[in-house]
């Protein structure tokens, strides 16, 4: 390493440490006579308290603490605070600006506070059944800077003996309730804890809301406690508080149900004149009307003369909101005869439409790499698309959403330079394509289907799309493509995605003979780029433990599956309808051969929420994909790859593999671009800490690891000295005493802004180890320190939403 390289290093990390020093201390340097910054709080529990899980209980302890001091960036500088005390005599401008969005003013020590804690900590222990506890607090203060330790002590806690529910059977709400005790969240011997006291009220008010008993809230189921019949043990009793006005709770039913279907607000009544009855609805309309009446009772549980049912409402609310057609929907109830002994209940369905029709576009930019082995050039390419859309979401009255796209992009070549392959072109590739898309709420289906969940809103989907892409110097490649299937949730957690029908067909046209010679020195590339039909299935599954409504950790894993040739395999051998057989020994049918291929992918997240907005995220993904029958690899545009913003993020996307391919000789005159970048089994795995900075400005660190491999040795021809066969890819195969030395390793950071709505990423990549070198130079980051390093090393990526 260059001593002069070290030296100005190590002259720069002294700057930054002594800039540190500098903000740290104009941080308390304009702080009030007598006050001093609030620093750092800590929780110590005494060592001989009989707390069960003192990890939990101090960082709880910890979220009740106030004051929280002034946040630190990266764990380190208090950047926000640095902001305010810089910026806190700004009138006007930037600064003032910096000073109330950015800026933090300092958090001082509060003596009021910390008592007001140690009492909120004492609650929290004995709602815990720690009743004997005992909480105090001490400060240190230095240079103007306090820390407090709050110091905690209890003995053993109070444990649940026995659990009473109403007796009373011939009161019917008693008698429900104690029929829903088999599911109750609490249990004997469990150590007492009034979170889940409530939580269990919560759950019987939920299914009493259910079952029709509309005026019932939280507050009148209660328990009664009872510590008297047993040593550091508790009885508790579930009671049922009588109606505010005396005698018993009622259930409601449902009476009328009126669907305003372009209601607006301000609107008055008298504007809504024409009323339909459809279905036992009561279907109320200002001569406007742009939907199929059935669509909208069709996904309502809400029914004349049913129980009213809270979870009935809250689907209902979600079918119509699902239905993508309403801007506002609100559903309300108005009892309407509350002296019956059997009181009903009138709703009133209130939507108000959302725009129809809307035509969007997008344009973006991009960069690549198309490079060569042992040392040859690398060529940038700069790839410039625009997308525009038209959308409609209600095309033929029944919430059917249709949209028509057409994409176009062009990847140029500023350099402008001959490569190994002549190629002087300045547009590297055009691609042209357009899709219509059509999504409908139901199943549409040629059979009555059974068992249907009343819960959750069925999609079924259909896609028609077609590309041209052209590759000057190289080829045209036109695709058809078509999918009919299905998209529906078994519950909140599960979806199912199925394709029934997923058909392509592929058309290889003006192969140039630059290409026709690459085609030639590589059978395997060949075979990938035949024209052929591709017609299957799919289907993927999806298992999300997401709580949008609670911040806790959540899996997330989905497992897809690809069938493809099989039918027309089948059909070829009962029906006979295949043609002639090709050089490759493939069937072909109506002049194109047609795939045949198995593949399924498998990816797990983990999603662990920290505190402070802090969150580690873990992600593992597998794929292996098997041609067989009529079919010796894949089609190229079912072969896997890895690299670009949402894969091992310090490599560009199809820049490693397959294995340790590039890392061996190769003739002069092949290019390795991303035809040979593919595989057929796909390694990877990401790990990602994210967390706050300022504001919509948020933080990663990452590291990623991943790979692709193919299946066996691609050969194409023999040497004429040895007589073996030539392997196309050498080190490309996967192996399971070799694998492991071929994963590509990188890290980095990036920074995300985070405008609710969407969120624009950026990533910096540094490869750590990449298999595709040669001349032990596997390992790039052991230059880490030379000169200009950093700048042909790293890769940035730009994209919209989080990797994962």
């Amino acid at each position: 390493m260059n001593l002069n390289n070290l030296l100005f290093k190590l002259r720069i990390l002294t700057l930054l440490y002594l800039a540190f020093l500098l903000g740290s201390c104009s941080n308390v340097k304009h702080l009030p006579q007598g006050k001093s910054l609030h620093t750092a709080t800590s929780i110590q529990i005494d060592p001989a308290a009989l707390i069960t899980d003192k990890y939990t209980v101090k960082k709880d302890l910890y979220a009740l603490s106030r004051p929280k001091p002034n946040k630190k960036m990266m764990g380190v500088l208090r950047f926000k605070l640095s902001v305010y005390n810089h910026t806190k005599n700004k009138k006007k401008g930037f600064g003032k600006w910096l000073n109330e969005k950015i800026g933090e003013p300092p958090v001082l020590l509060d003596t009021a506070l910390l008592e007001r804690t140690k009492r909120n900590m004492q609650q929290y222990m004995f709602n815990h059944g720690y009743f004997n506890n005992a909480v105090s607090f001490t400060t240190k203060e230095k240079n103007k800077r306090s820390q407090v330790t709050y110091n905690v002590t209890a003995i053993s806690p109070y444990k649940i003996k026995n659990i009473y529910y109403p007796s009373d059977t011939i009161d019917t709400i008693n008698s429900l309730v104690r029929k829903m005790q088999p599911q109750a969240l609490i249990q004997t011997e469990q150590e007492f804890n009034v979170d889940k006291l409530q939580a269990e009220i919560n759950r019987i008010a939920y299914e009493l809301h259910c079952k029709g008993y509309y005026d019932l809230i939280s507050k009148d189921l209660f328990f009664e406690l009872d510590s008297t019949q047993g040593t550091r043990t508790i009885d508790v009793y579930l009671k049922v508080k009588p109606p505010a006005g005396g005698g018993k709770h009622k259930s409601y039913r449902i009476n009328n149900v009126y669907i305003f279907p372009d209601y607006e607000v301000g609107k008055p009544p008298s504007a809504y004149t024409d009323t339909l009855a459809v279905n036992n609805f009561h279907y109320i309309t200002s001569n406007k009307n742009r939907f199929n009446p059935n669509t909208i009772t069709g996904v309502l549980l809400l029914k004349k003369g049913d129980l009213y049912s809270q979870k009935n409402w809250e689907y209902s609310l979600n079918h119509l909101l699902g239905l993508g057609v309403f801007k506002f929907v609100n559903v309300k109830f108005e009892k309407a005869d509350t002296s019956a002994n059997n009181p009903v209940l009138n709703c009133r369905i209130l939507l108000t439409p959302a725009r129809r029709m809307g035509i969007s576009g997008e344009v973006e930019l991009n960069n690549r790499a198309q490079q060569s082995v042992l040392g040859a050039a690398t060529s940038s390419l700069l790839g410039t698309a625009a997308t525009l859309s038209y959308k409609n979401k209600n095309l033929l009255g029944g919430a059917e959403a249709f949209s028509f796209t057409l994409f176009s992009g062009l990847e140029l070549n500023p350099q402008n330079r001959k490569s190994e392959i002549a190629n002087n072109a300045l547009i590297n590739t055009l691609n042209l394509s357009g899709e219509l898309q059509l999504a409908v709420p139901k199943f549409i289906v040629p059979f009555k289907l059974r068992n249907q969940s009343r819960y959750f809103l069925p999609k079924t989907n259909i896609r028609v799309s077609a590309s041209y892409l052209r590759r000057i110097n190289f080829y045209t490649l036109n695709s058809f493509n078509i999918n009919f299937g299905y998209d529906w949730n078994e519950n909140s957690r599960k979806r199912h995605l199925f394709n029934p029908v997923s058909a392509s067909l592929l058309s290889l046209r003006n192969k140039e003979a630059a290409f026709e010679e690459q085609l030639a020195q590589n059978s395997f590339l060949r075979r990938s780029f035949e024209e052929q039909i591709i017609a299957g299935s799919n289907y993927a599954y999806i298992y999300n433990t997401q709580n949008i409504n609670q911040a806790v950790n959540f899996i997330y894993f989905k497992a897809g599956f690809d069938l493809a040739g099989n039918i027309l395999y089948a059909a070829d051998k009962l029906l006979k309808v295949s043609g002639a057989i090709d050089k490759d020994k493939q069937v072909k049918i109506l002049g194109s051969s047609y795939a045949h291929y198995a593949r399924a992918e498998f990816d797990i997240r983990y999603y662990n929420l920290l505190a402070r907005g802090n969150s580690l995220v873990s992600r593992f993904n597998v794929a292996v994909g098997v041609p067989y029958g009529n079919s010796s690899v894949l089609p190229y545009v079912k072969q896997y790859f890895v690299g670009g913003p949402n894969s091992v993020r310090a490599f560009r996307i199809r820049s490693i593999g397959p294995g340790s391919f590039g890392s061996y000789a190769v003739p002069d005159s092949i290019v390795i671009d991303e035809f040979d970048r593919t595989g057929d089994i796909k390694l990877e795995a990401n790990f990602e800490w994210r967390f706050p900075i300022v504001s919509m400005l948020k933080g990663a660190v990452f590291t990623d690891l991943g790979n692709i491999w193919t299946l066996r040795n691609e050969t194409s021809g023999t040497n004429p000295d040895t007589g073996e066969p030539i392997v196309t890819r050498p080190g490309g195969r996967f192996g399971f005493d070799t694998f492991w030395k071929q994963i590509a390793i990188g890290t980095g950071a990036g920074i995300r802004l985070d405008f609710s709505y969407f969120v624009m990423r950026f990533d910096l990549g540094v490869p750590v180890h990449n298999p595709s070198l040669s001349n032990g130079g596997q390992w790039p980051v052991k230059n880490l320190f030379e000169k200009k390093w950093l700048r042909t090393n790293t890769n940035l990526n730009l994209a919209i939403g989080y990797p994962f």
